[in-house]
């Protein structure tokens, strides 16, 4: 196998090799980071719409079983056959509650972020 032979004066890369690189590489990311933050709101967006949806499914399930409407977001989210793993939690932090007006659960970034039905 034959060994590469460097001149005696030729050591690695030169500044404008690793500028170049550099260059390229903070292009790379000025390009996939905006477009990695928009997927994962619109996917958190997403996630809370659904949540809305199951939760508004199970308040009319429970007035149809009880003949009334909840009072709170909890009398629905409690039932573990339903919900094995606990009350929905909004992705973004945001926080679910029960509309009394309206009797649909609504989630607090509704206004902010787009996160409502």
């Amino acid at each position: 196998m034959k060994m590469l032979k460097f001149k005696k004066n030729q050591k690695g890369f030169t500044l404008v090799e690793v500028l170049l690189v550099v260059v390229i590489l903070g292009i790379l990311a000025a390009v996939a980071l905006p477009r990695f933050l928009t997927t994962r709101d619109e996917s958190q967006r997403r996630t809370c719409q659904s949540n809305l949806s199951a939760m508004n499914a199970a308040i009319e399930e429970y007035q149809f079983m009880n003949g009334t409407w909840p009072n709170t977001l909890a009398d629905v989210t409690s039932d573990t056959s339903r919900f094995p793993d606990g009350a929905p939690v909004c992705p973004k932090n945001g926080t679910y509650s029960l509309d009394t007006t309206i009797k649909r659960a609504a989630c607090s970034l509704a206004a902010s972020d787009g996160h409502a039905l």
